[in-house]
């Protein structure tokens, strides 16, 4: 044994002097000023942490960072980014494929003549020509070393700027709506926040009075901004100081602005026309051509000319794009890089709004400063996107967005004929939010910027200035509506610190209930699902940060004692910003308790030192979240509807079509959560005393003797055989309720909904065609329901005063005996010009909604969700569907027969659509020139549909309880972090204890590492910087091996820590060699190293 030790020992030593060797070569031969070594002195600690990432498995639903953003496809056009691990110029990268890859023409290099051409980069664009095998060829350049990833170059989002005509926010249409949601009558005007002052409306400056910063000398002066858009007019009268001007389109003008959105975007920023000001005239602008003058752009474009910008050293970024591919890796890891460079990003929400879960990526994004906009009366926009973020689910939840809210509704901006115009849109709150920071910036000393101006305090200037607005969400507020005075007052007494946003939760104030709406609206209680908040660490320290202990909660008061906490975050925080994603239950010995629980979330977070500061000095802070939380007792069995969101797939982690026709946009991206698109029907059911809770583990992760029923709606995903064969004895046997809204499936018309999507340059087929009904029929099929393939508009009246509307929705096919049907007439779609031509045709008559009892549980079946979607139903469909989901409810929930139940037809024997005589005048007009093999193609569907293995892999989950589980169900939970927990050990005291005591494993077999930042689901989380569960035990949980296993002695231990640590010193050297001959160094002297 001794002379093994010795030859590893011998090994190890050899490693390290090599490695050592090759560095102290390149130490005397490389470039010692690089590009971004420039930047770092410029701008002080700004070091771009290259985080390398291999590309995961396609559609794995444990980690957002992995998969394709689009469903299957074929490929029409091939054009593809390919990413390095170093900078270098372009034909060397060129060179570099072509030693290794098939010989020409199966692919080709494309030269990109811009500016940036003549600067080393770290991505390149092949083109992989007719008759490739794409997918053996990209495997191919995946494999090859130094590369990081292969990803589309796609068409980049769309510009967030509305027209100049759009519907008042002040209308009466709007004043209903806020009242509908407060559920009371009010004055509009009075509801929103006063300034305190009269102002000229309409004028930006009129309201934030730039003029008294101003009147100290300040107007922006010397901070740079760059501004991403259309470009820019041509010699502008009322723009002072262009510096530069910069075109990476195809067309052939030197960055002139065709469209007009970019000069308004700048002049938002930077006008001196007297007519319409802006806040920080004497910025010294950059402007970035990446649209075309048709508003056309591409990922590739993007990404030179955020290279571009670290040349320009700009201060900030405008960017007014998004859209709701939150997966766009490479666009999203170029704006990573450039934050962590010490840019501040802002990016406007978007234009879904009112609805709630639009925002668009890249300001869903953690470091990205979100804008949303207000009006004049302090409401917030109606076109402005909502949060939370989406990103997030099923696992955890979304994080608060906007960061802020300015000023941008029906506002006078400059135009490229040198006019004011009247403009609204986040796109224009976007750059009146940069106005504000950037004259802000300019106050504070050059020689203080360097820790000063940075991403993490420019975005605590605006959260702590902000003002906070009455009656609206944090999700849909921020902190508040920008007020420059006093962010101004923030920024003249700041110190670099970290900061959380939200900075508390306090659910036991009346006041507060708007603003932490949804969570504010019903108390918590024992044995129910956790309630879900993620928290945006907002890191003043520096580029890098870490957590040096694990998050605790210390309780103030007895019932604080009886709350648990879970928390999930990366041990690293970069760059500037983190999260901090919390799980909160209430003791099952509380079930009876009632009050308010009280304490706060501690932590301490550390940073390297910023240049100048004497190296070794670390600077910490201690940072609490107050936290109070509405307690109330368990509440009755019958009170209590579980929504099942586990079981939802919506866009980029697949191609899901729309579940209606008319809808604005093509995805489905909303989540069909009762958060966000049905958050009427949280709320209408909160406000008739019932307690919604969301299931976002799977079905064999809750107990069925706590709640009424199971709500599931719209479903794509796969269910499990353990997941049917447990629903089928909650309700059978242990009376739990259920509801189920389907919706349209025909996979006949697949072509229709087949696309060619420029984003992805590739036509696109629909992961599943609306909702999975193979799987809710699989589902189903031991209560002798099923849906059909039928896919039609219908209408059903039930009373005078209700009804229901059918939007592209399925039929029922089968129900099971001693049931109620009620069916509904409709018309086929498609097979008219116009939706009144096929209403005012012959109708027939078929079920749409099922009634009955099955043991001892009732169930409700309802053939389309979109009746009870925010984001189908108008107004008018709402007051008549208003009480109707209740009825369902009570229904399933507590047996109560609703008021309209003699509408319905009663069948005391099985029922089954009868596909074998729907001939004749029975089915209509619409249907007489259909043959009967036509008919049957609205049949059921086979009973194997979807079941291959390519579906499978998309549209199956892994059957485990998370940590958005009950806490009895989670594996192993005995190491619960509570109340006042040690720290976590470190990495390598797990290993020790890990080798010694054997596997380390946890009951169920799954790995129990204390830090999943080094697993590879943990280590795209440590990138990321969003909440993102994974399986397994995470950050924030203490750890004890498991009993037995097989033992090590104390010498192979030894040996064992000695080779590892001498493989990390060979890659770190090798690595370190590697970035110097590349050009990559970082900053000698101090400062955040490179992780």
């Amino acid at each position: 044994m001794r002379g093994y030790n010795m030859l590893a020992l011998a090994l190890a030593l050899a490693m390290c002097l090599q490695g050592f060797a090759q560095r102290a070569h390149c130490l005397e031969t490389c470039p010692k000023e690089s590009l971004l070594f420039q930047l770092a002195r410029e701008h002080g600690q700004y070091e771009s942490v290259v985080v390398g990432r291999r590309r995961g498995e396609l559609f794995d639903f444990t980690s957002r960072q992995s998969g394709a953003g689009a469903g299957p496809g074929n490929a029409t056009y091939d054009r593809f980014i390919v990413t390095f691990e170093t900078y270098k110029f372009g034909d060397e990268h060129r060179l570099a494929l072509e030693k290794h890859l098939p010989s020409r023409p199966s692919w080709k290099w494309e030269d990109r003549k811009n500016d940036a051409s003549k600067y080393t980069t770290d991505f390149g664009v092949v083109r992989l020509l007719a008759g490739t095998d794409r997918e053996s060829l990209i495997r191919k350049i995946e494999g090859l070393s130094g590369v990081k990833g292969v990803f589309e170059d796609k068409d980049v989002r769309s510009l967030h700027r509305l027209g100049p005509t759009v519907n008042d926010e002040g209308s009466a249409g709007y004043r209903k709506a806020i009242a509908t949601h407060l559920g009371e009558k009010i004055d509009y005007k009075r509801q929103y926040h006063n300034p305190g002052r009269e102002w000229k409306k309409k004028q930006p400056n009129a309201l934030y009075q730039p003029e008294i910063i101003w009147r100290e000398g300040f107007k922006g002066q010397g901070i740079r901004v760059g501004v991403f858009d259309t470009g820019l007019k041509e010699n502008p009268k009322y723009l002072k100081n262009v510096k530069y001007r910069s075109n990476w389109t195809f067309q052939p003008t030197k960055g002139v602005d065709g469209h007009n959105h970019g000069t308004s975007s700048a002049g938002s920023i930077a006008s001196i026309n007297p007519e319409c000001p802006s806040q920080a005239p004497e910025v010294d602008l950059y402007t970035f051509k990446v649209f075309t003058d048709d508003a056309v752009s591409y990922s590739s474009w993007y990404l030179d000319a955020i290279n571009f910008a670290f040349i320009m050293k700009v201060h900030m970024i405008n960017v007014s794009i998004g859209g709701p591919d939150f997966k766009d890796f490479p666009f999203i890891e170029k704006f990573r890089q450039l934050v962590a460079n010490g840019v501040s990003i802002f990016c406007a929400m978007g234009n879904f709004g009112p609805l709630k879960g639009s925002i668009n990526s890249p300001s869903d994004e953690p470091y990205i400063i979100a804008v949303g906009s207000h009006n004049e009366y302090f409401a917030i926009s109606d076109y402005q996107s909502r949060g939370m973020t989406l990103s997030q689910k099923p696992y955890g939840y979304g994080l608060v967005k906007p960061d802020i809210v300015s000023y941008a509704d029906k506002v006078f901006a400059l135009n490229q004929w040198e006019d004011c115009f009247l403009i609204q849109g986040t796109s224009t709150a976007c750059p009146v939010a940069v106005a504000s920071m950037a004259l802000i910036a300019s106050t504070i000393p050059e020689e203080e910027r360097y820790r000063k101006v940075t991403p993490a305090s420019i975005k605590q200037f605006l959260i702590e200035g902000a003002d906070r607005l009455d009656y609206f969400s944090m999700y849909h507020q921020g902190p508040g509506a920008l007020n420059l005075l006093k962010s101004y007052e923030v920024a003249k007494n700041y110190e670099p610190r970290v900061s959380v946003l939200p900075s508390s939760i306090d659910l036991s104030s009346e006041k507060e209930v708007g603003y932490y709406w949804p969570h504010s609206v019903q108390p918590i209680y024992a044995k129910g699902m956790p309630l879900m908040v993620n928290f945006t660490i907002i890191n003043g320290l520096g580029t890098t940060g870490y957590f040096t202990d694990a998050p605790r909660w210390n309780p103030s008061n007895r019932l604080g004692n009886k709350v648990r906490f879970q928390f999930d975050y990366a041990n690293v925080i970069w760059p500037w910003q983190g999260y901090l994603g919390v799980y909160m239950h209430v003791e099952d010995s509380a079930s009876h308790s009632t009050g308010i629980a009280e304490g706060a979330i501690t932590f301490n977070i550390s940073s390297p030192p910023f240049p100048g500061e004497k190296r070794g000095t670390k600077r910490e802070q201690r940072v609490s979240i107050p936290i109070k939380l509405r307690v109330i007792p368990t509440p009755p069995r019958s009170k209590r509807v579980l929504w099942d969101d586990f079981h939802n797939l919506q866009y980029p982690d697949a191609y899901v079509p729309k579940d209606a026709s008319q809808e604005t946009h093509t995805y489905d991206f909303q989540g069909d959560h009762p958060h966000t698109n049905y958050h009427n029907l949280y709320d209408e059911l909160v406000g008739n005393g019932y307690y919604v809770e969301v299931l976002s583990s799977s079905m064999t992760c809750f107990d069925a003797s706590e709640y009424g029923m199971l709500v599931i709606v719209d479903p794509e995903m796969e269910f499990d055989v353990e997941e049917i064969d447990k629903l089928y004895d909650d309700v059978v046997n242990g009376g739990l309720g259920l509801l189920v809204l389907g919706e349209w499936y025909d996979k006949y018309i697949e072509d229709k909904y087949t696309l060619f999507n420029p984003n992805y340059r590739m036509t696109m087929h629909p992961a599943i065609m609306g909702a999975n009904v193979p799987a809710l029929n699989r589902l189903l099929s031991n209560f002798e329901v099923a849906f059909s393939n039928f896919s039609f508009d219908a209408t059903l009246e039930l009373s005078d005063t209700k009804g229901l509307l059918v939007q592209d929705g399925t039929s029922i096919a089968k129900m099971p005996p001693k049931s109620v049907l009620f069916e509904g007439t409709v018309v086929p779609k498609g097979r008219a010009k116009n939706r009144r031509e096929r209403m005012n045709r012959a109708s027939y008559s078929v079920p749409i909604l099922g009634m009955t009892k099955v043991g001892e549980g009732n169930i409700v079946i309802y053939a389309d969700s979109s009746a009870f979607d925010e984001d189908i139903s108008d107004g008018e469909e709402f007051e008549q569907i208003r009480g109707v989901f209740t009825d369902f409810v009570r229904y399933a929930s507590e047996g109560v027969t609703p008021s309209w139940i003699d509408v319905g037809t009663y069948h005391e024997d099985a029922y089954a659509f009868d596909f074998d005589n729907f001939t004749g005048q029975s089915r209509g007009a619409g249907f007489n020139a259909l043959s009967k093999s036509e008919v049957y193609r609205y049949m059921i569907p086979e009973e194997n549909e979807n079941l291959s293995r390519e579906k499978l892999k998309l549209l199956s989950k892994p059957l485990q309880c998370f940590r958005n589980a009950p806490l009895k169900y989670q594996p192993d939970r005995s190491d619960l972090v509570r109340k006042r927990n040690n720290s976590l050990m470190s990495w390598m005291e797990w290993a020790r204890k890990r080798l010694i005591m054997g596997t380390g494993g946890n009951s169920n077999g799954q790995d129990s590492s204390p830090i999943s930042s080094f697993s590879p689901q943990g280590s795209e989380i440590a990138q990321e910087g969003t909440q993102r569960p994974t399986q397994g035990d995470k950050v924030g949980d203490t750890w004890e091996p498991r009993e037995g296993g097989p033992g090590l002695s104390g010498g192979q231990v030894f040996v064992f820590f000695v080779v590892v640590l001498a493989a990390v010193g060979y890659l770190y050297s090798r690595k370190r060699y590697q970035d110097l001959r590349a050009g990559l160094s970082p900053r000698y002297g101090g400062g955040d190293k490179s992780v």
